[in-house]
């Protein structure tokens, strides 16, 4: 079962980013996918029905709403994850899956395919209400984690979208969707903030948002 998590967003000028990388890397260890240069790649594909409805419950303000999506890091098909996003009473949910590229193709086929329970569950959504691959997010990410809360900071940056066509690795060229310079930071814990980890953000300028990525690709591309 999911644990519901708090969720703070901010935009945030990209000339700070560096100073607060440095900051949070010296108090927190980093995410497992890092890779040298202490960042990583993040695809993600996003499903929607015919009527855009995760679109519109998000832009619409609706408090209880979910999306689905197909996420990897680095290119690499080798680890997989089916993504459950759920935004109840303003807390967050999310249930994952890891499944195989092959069971990725089969449902971006709307062909069936054995799993657990959420492909079963996505694949009802195809098969049902025509829920279909829309659009890829594509963005670097700065991952940062502490224990205390069940923290984790992020640094996101390039932030850019792309259609989907008919491949989990489609080519097509990528659309900005932040204006020049920004970069997009999120705070994600359970119960509490750790005084000490929020201090390490208050004297950063930044502007509190309820920004989606989902969102805003699919505004840049439809």
């Amino acid at each position: 079962m999911a644990i519901p998590r708090n969720e703070l967003k901010f935009y945030l000028n990209s000339a700070y980013v560096p100073m607060l990388f440095s900051r949070l890397s010296a108090a927190m260890p980093m995410d497992r996918h890092t890779r040298n240069g202490g960042n990583y790649r993040i695809r993600s594909l996003y499903f929607d029905d015919p009527s855009f409805s995760a679109y519109f419950d998000k832009i619409n303000g609706f408090e209880n709403r979910v999306k689905y999506r197909i996420r990897f890091y680095n290119s690499d098909l080798s680890y997989v994850r089916l993504e459950k996003k759920a935004k109840q009473d303003r807390l967050c949910f999310k249930d994952f899956e890891v499944i195989s590229s092959e069971q990725a193709k089969s449902l971006l086929a709307a062909d069936p395919s054995s799993g657990g329970a959420l492909l079963q569950e996505l694949w009802n959504k195809v098969h049902f209400e025509r829920f279909r691959p829309l659009l890829f997010v594509d963005y670097c990410r700065s991952a940062f984690l502490h224990p205390a809360g069940n923290v984790r900071i992020t640094l996101d940056r390039d932030i850019c979208s792309s259609r989907f066509v008919s491949d989990l690795k489609d080519d097509l060229a990528p659309v900005p969707v932040l204006e020049e310079g920004m970069s997009v930071l999120e705070v994600k814990y359970d119960t509490f903030l750790p005084p000490y980890i929020s201090s390490l953000l208050e004297d950063v300028p930044k502007i509190p948002c309820s920004v989606s990525k989902y969102c805003l690709c699919a505004r840049a591309l439809f």
